[in-house]
């Protein structure tokens, strides 16, 4: 979980609290890079400041599935990123 602070597109600040899902041995650096490119893009802006909240370990058992399932995004997140290949991200 992680709190974004983006400029506001006339004034102030947009203020948001995200869930990011990574890898279970993901660095903290990793993964507060990941959470400001997605605020990044989130707010169509370059100037996010990203502060990490809460990490946690979380387990789902299915009980049974819907139809509707298939349409959800599991990465508790309605912004769909273009994928960028793990070796470009590293290379920033």
């Amino acid at each position: 979980m992680y709190k974004s602070v983006c400029p506001g597109h006339f004034y102030g600040n947009n203020v948001d609290i995200r869930h990011i899902i990574v890898p279970q041995n993901t660095g903290e650096l990793k993964v507060k890079e990941m959470a400001t490119k997605k605020a990044n893009y989130a707010s169509g802006l370059k100037k996010c400041k990203v502060q990490l909240l809460q990490k946690y370990l979380m387990s789902i058992e299915a009980k049974k599935s819907y139809m509707g399932l298939t349409s959800l995004r599991f990465d508790g997140d309605s912004i769909i990123m273009p994928e960028v290949p793990e070796r470009e991200i590293s290379e920033r």
